[in-house]
């Protein structure tokens, strides 16, 4: 579960819902592609909700820092560095992950500084 490996070609069997892959452990294995999940650069995912941290325009719209988008998958030109993002306004940008935030559940983007309101505890401590 979650271990990362390489297409490497064609299934063996007659499936054409099947790829060949090798996993870093070694093992190369038939896979259905409905188990597996491209991995993107900048560890996204796609369908990620992500901010800007910039401001990006071009002939097909225009987005600023702080919009709203969602990841819909790697570049075509560059899919080991850059991921196609979708925005509201119909836009959509290649960009570099590290011009991204990802947003996480509540809105909320890594490096928040945020107040608890209430006494919390699990099994790493208590707030």
């Amino acid at each position: 579960n979650g271990d990362c490996g390489v297409v490497i070609g064609l299934a063996d069997s007659d499936s054409e819902n099947n790829v060949l892959c090798r996993f870093s452990d070694g093992p190369r294995l038939e896979i259905s592609v409905s188990r597996l999940q491209l991995q993107l650069p900048g560890s996204l995912r796609i369908g990620d909700a992500v901010i800007t941290t910039i401001d990006l325009s071009d002939k097909n719209g225009r987005v600023a820092i702080g919009d709203r988008g969602i990841v819909s998958g790697p570049s075509k030109t560059d899919r080991a560095k850059k991921v196609v993002c979708r925005f509201p306004n119909d836009s959509k940008f290649v960009v570099l992950p590290s011009l991204l935030d990802l947003e996480l559940a509540g809105g909320f983007r890594v490096g928040d500084a945020v107040v608890s309101s209430l006494a919390i505890s699990d099994q790493n401590g208590t707030v």
